[in-house]
């Protein structure tokens, strides 16, 4: 039997646009050769879209934006923002898109 090759560690980063903590880290993390995807949750649902392909007898697919989640090998879960949903949704149901 044959081992898989290593993969190549990716770190989802997911936090504010400004945070120079998370800036840090992300500069150490790129100059020892890791890939960095910085995210912030609060651009979902209206910048940031996730999607899933599921096959049959195969496995799922799932990605936000072009990032392939199976690509991430660790989450550094920092100080991502508020979602920050669209105007067009009417106030009694923003409670309930927020929970």
């Amino acid at each position: 039997m044959g081992t898989a090759a290593p993969r190549c560690p990716r770190v989802l980063v997911l936090t504010a646009p400004v945070d120079p903590t998370a800036d840090y880290v992300i500069q150490h993390l790129s100059a020892a050769g890791v890939s960095v995807a910085r995210v912030d949750s609060a651009d979902f649902p209206v910048r940031l879209t996730a999607s899933a392909t599921i096959k049959p007898g195969g496995p799922w697919m799932v990605r936000l934006n072009d990032i392939d989640l199976d690509d991430v090998t660790a989450i550094y879960y920092r100080r991502p923002c508020r979602f920050v949903f669209s105007p067009e949704i009417p106030d009694p149901y923003l409670s309930w898109c927020e929970g």
